[in-house]
Parts: structure tokens; sequence; C-alpha cells
């Protein structure tokens, strides 16, 4: 039997916890989380769960954390002779010491990035396996490509009238950068003298604070749209071409491989895991600074050709869902996972 821990196993939250759903389904075993705690004081909460998982983790033939709350108990379980396995779902900016503390016995990563960010923690590369998040149903193309030409009519309309729409996707926390987003396209758009209607499909704990801004905002350049949470959110932008990916920290990027997959046009900020996947996309633009994206979007993406290229765009396509499938996710949790079985 495996235990998988994690802070929270709302699937709504984020990436990790829908990874986790999957990895479940493939995998059973138990799950546990703060939630399961009979307390509701987050130290409390974290020592009640520490302590149900050392009773039971003699009944588990691997225990796997997705958060790093729990590498102390890894290292606990370890010295107990537990095997133990932590799963990369990020690639943290804060407290990357943690990893040098505190070993598990094997680690998987989502990319390529977050495995060398475990290596620069001293961790050997023979103990971290890759596995790639895989797409789903509710994240595949919903704008099938033969019918292309109707987004390049509705395209050439928004070049003529000036008004793009922009969107982005993910859950509302401050690393997903957000706030920098709605102050860049604010920026951008007065500088080039065009109209930006700005959708964000997502929820969490940032909401209230990006309402507030948006009704402070006082531009006549740009509008913002936040549309909450959807299993399925490229159906909601459908007419919407350019993807945002403002995101300050990711350890893998799932949002850049559904753009990619449904053929958006991806402006996204330059960190490791998303210029991983994007760097030979040419459909991908990557920023640093807001001139970055005033330079992409005067040069590169606001320009009537840009979706001509069919079979580019359809060999893109197929290459994303090969390299992403549920199939090859299901391999490589078999392998890693499961290798003990």
């Amino acid at each position: 039997m495996l235990i998988h821990l994690i802070n929270n196993k709302d699937v709504n939250r984020g990436g990790a916890q829908k990874m986790l759903a999957l990895i479940h389904g493939i995998t059973g075993g138990q799950v546990m989380c703060l939630a399961d705690s009979q307390f509701t004081r987050k130290p409390f909460a974290l020592f009640d769960i520490y302590l149900k998982t050392i009773n039971q983790a003699r009944h588990a033939t691997k225990v796997v954390a997705h958060s790093r709350m729990y590498l102390p108990l890894l290292f606990m379980l370890r010295l107990m002779g537990i095997k133990t396995c932590f799963y990369l779902h990020a690639s943290y900016r804060a407290k990357p010491w943690l990893f040098k503390l505190f070993r598990a016995n094997e680690y998987i990563a989502v990319s390529q990035s977050a495995k060398s960010y475990l290596m620069a923690q001293g961790i050997s590369e023979t103990k971290i396996s890759v596995v790639y998040n895989p797409l789903t149903d509710a994240q595949l193309l919903t704008q099938p490509i033969d019918i292309l030409d109707i987004v390049q009519k509705t395209w050439l309309e928004q070049l003529q009238s000036k008004t793009i729409k922009v969107f982005s996707v993910g859950s509302l926390h401050p690393w997903k950068g957000f706030k920098e987003a709605i102050q860049i396209l604010d920026h951008v758009a007065q500088n080039l003298d065009i109209k930006i209607v700005y959708s964000v499909v997502g929820q969490g704990p940032e909401l209230e604070n990006l309402q507030k801004q948006v009704i402070k905002l006082k531009s006549e350049h740009l509008s913002v749209k936040l549309l909450g949470f959807s299993k399925c959110p490229y159906q909601l932008v459908t007419d919407a071409y350019i993807q945002l990916i403002p995101s300050l920290e990711e350890g893998f990027g799932l949002t850049l491989i559904e753009g990619m997959a449904n053929n958006k046009l991806i402006l996204y900020r330059q960190i490791p895991s998303l210029h991983e996947l994007a760097e030979k996309d040419p459909f991908c633009f990557g920023f640093d600074h807001k001139i970055d994206v005033i330079d992409h979007l005067n040069e590169r993406i606001l320009i009537e050709n840009v979706f001509q290229d069919k079979n580019l765009l359809k060999n893109r396509q197929r290459a994303i869902e090969l390299k992403f499938s549920y199939d090859n996710f299901v391999t490589c949790i078999n392998d890693t996972l499961m290798s003990s079985y």
C-alpha cells in the first residue's frame, strides 16, 4: 500500500492536487492531508498527521509526500527503514535548504528543470526520476484544426478593431503573478494604443485582492474579467488567442502545454520550467520585462498571418498530445512509484 501526503487535496486548488488525483487513481492506496486531522490549527494538525502516518506506515510499501511540510516526516520514516519518495511539483523559491536537510529515498520531478533544482540541493541524479504531467480530456483541444479559418477571421477582426483578447488560466495565488500581469497589460495596452480584454480563469486566495485591484483600475485601455474556476477553462476563452502565463514560480507548467494543445499564442515569463517546454515552439514568446511583451506583441504576435501555417499548428498539436499523453504518464508512474511491488 502507498500512502500519499499533501497539504490540501482539493483538485480545484492547483496542479499538484490534480496530479495527485490522477496518481491515486493509478496506484490506489491512501491519501492524507491536514483536513483529515481532528485539529483545525495547522501546527497541531500537522503533528497529528505525522503521528497517524507513523502509525500506519508499518503497513505501507512506500510513503510519498507531495508537499514540503512533510519532508521532516520522510526523514524520520527513512530512518525507520520505510521507503520514502518526494514528488516535486514545483521549483520552490523559498527554503530550498529543506531538501538538503531532510532527505528521501527517491524523488520524482515533473520536469528537467525541477530535476536540476533537486540536484542543486545536493541530491544525486540517480535518485531522481522525471515524470511529465499529462494532458487530460478537460485540457485537450477545444478548437479543432479544421476551424482555423474561423480563428483567422476572428483574429483579423480583433486586429482591425484594435481590441485584443488575452487570457490566463490557473489558481489564484501570489506566485502565479496575476497582480503583476494586470499591471503589465495596462502598460502594454497604453504603449501600443490598443484595448486589451484580459480574462482570468481560476480561483484561490488572491481573488479578493485581484477584485480590489480591478475596481481601482482606471484604464481606458484594459478591462479585466475574473471568470472563476472551470473544469474546462478553454471553453470560456475560445475567442481569446493570446495566453499569458505570468507565473513567478512553476515546477512544470501544465497551463503552457494546455495552451499549446489548444493552439494558443503564448506569452510566458522566462522561468526554467516554462522555458524548458516553450523554447523551441514558434508560437511561444518568453519575457522578463514589460518591454519584452511590447516587442513580442508589436513584432511577432499582432500580425495578420500568425495563424496561416496550418501544418505547423497541426504538427505542434500532435507532438504535444503524444509527448504528454495519459498513457505515457501511467507507464511512468508504474515504473517509478510502483517499482517496489
